[in-house]
Order: structure tokens, then C-alpha cells, then sequence
């Protein structure tokens, strides 16, 4: 791009931001429903992907002492680039709309630093803060309801942050937009894709959100809905499996996971999920083999012993049945629910034994 296009990109830019900026002080959610015109999309993809290599310079060069993140220095760049304009290394500065959303992206980053260790009130206040630089940070609304979840604030951020996320994504934007199919064309490939990926991603979380609020139809939805836009991302398969199962749909929890064994062979969970879906169709042999395959892949559970002790048992393998119930209680001894389990698997022994004793008096007679 020579230096005459740049001069046009970045007052197109300039211009579709001031616009948002516009809409900001008319609305809560300010951004969610901005008309989307061809320069609002042009400015947000140029942002989002073709800034995508400087994002981490921010933290680089300002958020970061001895691998500790320093908010203050951080505090004290965003205060930079608003009043002074000084830009980032690599950034033009002739465009003073590029603080603020560079800005967003290096709090943002800083968010995600401050998960990874833990540190989940100073993260929070992290993606936050980069929420009031740029509303639309999709990925910062994204962290933070994913850490909001992870709080326990379930429904909240199901409803909140995390549907910021999915409904921010340009694609959403298109749906209800009339302009929506020609703006896409717009688009790039590469730049479609990246938005794709980031929409299964916020869909597959505030699916997750659902299950974990016990809102099974909205858990579905998304989870179909994030399957269209990435198919092969297998975790998705699984999710939606396990959705599946607490319907009662085990046939179609099966086909699930079994999408997700041929995308990723090596998925401990997906054998996993799959087994528990094969025992409630009493396809115990089924089950038992993908327990064996599961335990072959990682450790395993109390919980993946006693379940395939319970195979052994309804298969009749009393010496297996006993090996994997004892593995599982001396994993975890005092846990109520492998107890219960393990209580099944002698009635299961007991109740066989049982027969087979009947059945050999009666041929005796």
C-alpha cells in the first residue's frame, strides 16, 4: 500500500470510528447496533487483522517488568496515547483514533496475562478497562465472561459479556443488516475465517455458560450455531454430545463424539463422552472399548475405573469388574458418588451370580 493510500485508509477510518463514537453517546450498548455501512466494516477489519502483528507491542513495550504486568506503566501509555497522541512502536500517528483501539488490545492481552496466573480481579479490571477504551473488543468481553463463568456468575455472563461477544462479531452484524451480503463481499478470505473462528469461540463459551446454568435449549443453539461456522473444531462435537445426552438423545450424542474422534483421534473426552452415551443405550461392549481407549490416551478418573468396572460387571467380568472398583476407591476413597457407583457394580455381580446359581439348580431338578 503506497503512502497515498494510507492517507485515504486512514481518514476512511478515522471517519467510520468518530461515527461509532457517535452512536456511543446515544446508546447503553452502543455499538451492537450501529448501522453498518461499508466504511464501519472496512475500519473494524483493518483494525482487527490488519493491525493483528502490532497487538503485541503494547504489552511488550509498556505492560510488562520481569514478567510481572505493571498496570500503572500500562495506566500511564493508554493516558499517552489519548492526550499526546504518541503512538506505539510501528504505529502511524497521524490517525489519533489508533490509541484507543491499540490500547483496548493491550489491556486486553494484559486480561489474558492476568487469567493465565490467576490473578482473576486484576484481569478482570483489565478486560474492563479495555471494554471502555473500545466497545467492541469482542475478545475482552470474551475473557472477561469466560472468567465471570469461571466466578460463578453463570447466567450473568451468559447474558451479559458473553452475548457482547457473539453479538458484536461483524457476522452477526451482517445478519441484521440489509447491506449485510455486499459489505461481506468486502471481506477477505482470511479475514472471514478469523471472524468465523472468533464467533464459535464465544458461541462455544456462552454455550457453555448455558449448560452450566441448565439451560439445555440455549446450550443446543449455540452449539449448532457454532458448529456452521467452525466444523471441524471438535471440541464443539463434544459440547453438543454431552447436550445430546441430558435430553435423553443418546443415538445422536454417539454421532456427536464420533464426529469428534474422526477430527481429533486422540480426544480422551470424546471416548469418554461417547462411553457414558453407549452404557445408557446398554451397548456395553461398545462402552468398555472406548473406556479401554480413553485410559490408554491419559490417566483417567475414580470416575473412568468405576464407570468401566460397571462394564465389566453388566459383561459379566467379575475379576475386572472388582480390579477397576478397587483402582477407583483407592483414587478417591471418600467420594460419595464413586461409592454409590461402586455399590452398583456388586449389586450388578451379585444379582449375575444370583442367576447363574438359579439357573444351575433348576437344571440339576
Amino acid at each position: 500500500m503506497n503512502n497515498d493510500d494510507d492517507d485515504s485508509y486512514d481518514a476512511e477510518a478515522s471517519l467510520a470510528y468518530n461515527k461509532f463514537l457517535v452512536e456511543k453517546e446515544k446508546r447503553d450498548r452502543p455499538l451492537k447496533e450501529a448501522v453498518l455501512t461499508e466504511d464501519v466494516l472496512r475500519m473494524y477489519n483493518f483494525y482487527i487483522f490488519d493491525l493483528e502483528n502490532l497487538e503485541g507491542n503494547y504489552i511488550e513495550e509498556y505492560g510488562k517488568t520481569n514478567n510481572e504486568i505493571d498496570l500503572e506503566s500500562s495506566a500511564w501509555a493508554v493516558n499517552d496515547l489519548f492526550k499526546t497522541g504518541t503512538p506505539l512502536p510501528g504505529i502511524d500517528p497521524r490517525t489519533g483514533v489508533y490509541g484507543p483501539v491499540i490500547a483496548a488490545m493491550g489491556f486486553t492481552h494484559a486480561g489474558h496475562d492476568y487469567a493465565e496466573m490467576e490473578e482473576y480481579e486484576k484481569a478482570i479490571a483489565n478486560y474492563t478497562k479495555a471494554i471502555e477504551l473500545n466497545p467492541r473488543t469482542i475478545q475482552a468481553f470474551l475473557g472477561r465472561g469466560i472468567l465471570r463463568c469461571h466466578l460463578g456468575e453463570v447466567k450473568q455472563a451468559a447474558f451479559e459479556d458473553l452475548t457482547d461477544a457473539v453479538d458484536l462479531n461483524p457476522l452477526k452484524l451482517v445478519e441484521r443488516n440489509k447491506q449485510g451480503r455486499a459489505v461481506l463481499n468486502l471481506i477477505d478470505d482470511e479475514g472471514i475465517h478469523d471472524f468465523r473462528d472468533c464467533l464459535a469461540e464465544s458461541l462455544n463459551a456462552r454455550g457453555s455458560a448455558f449448560l452450566r446454568a441448565d439451560l439445555l435449549d440455549e446450550a443446543l443453539e449455540d452449539f449448532d450455531e457454532a458448529i456452521k461456522y467452525a466444523p471441524n473444531y471438535h471440541q464443539l462435537y463434544i459440547h453438543r454430545g454431552v447436550v445430546n445426552s441430558l435430553f435423553g438423545l443418546y443415538e445422536e450424542s454417539v454421532a456427536d463424539n464420533t464426529e469428534a474422534i474422526r477430527l481429533q483421534p486422540d480426544s480422551d473426552d470424546a471416548y469418554a463422552c461417547r462411553a457414558a452415551a453407549y452404557v445408557n443405550l446398554y451397548k456395553y461392549q461398545e462402552a468398555l472399548a472406548d473406556y479401554n481407549k480413553k485410559l490408554s490416551i491419559s490417566p483417567g478418573s475414580a470416575f473412568d475405573y468405576i464407570n468401566r468396572a460397571f462394564c465389566y460387571s453388566k459383561l459379566h467380568d467379575k475379576e475386572q469388574a472388582l480390579k477397576d472398583a478397587e483402582i477407583a476407591v483407592q483414587m478417591d476413597p471418600s467420594n460419595e458418588e464413586v461409592l454409590r457407583c461402586l455399590k452398583r457394580v456388586h449389586h450388578e455381580l451379585e444379582k449375575y451370580e444370583k442367576t447363574m446359581r438359579h439357573q444351575s439348580n433348576k437344571g440339576s431338578d
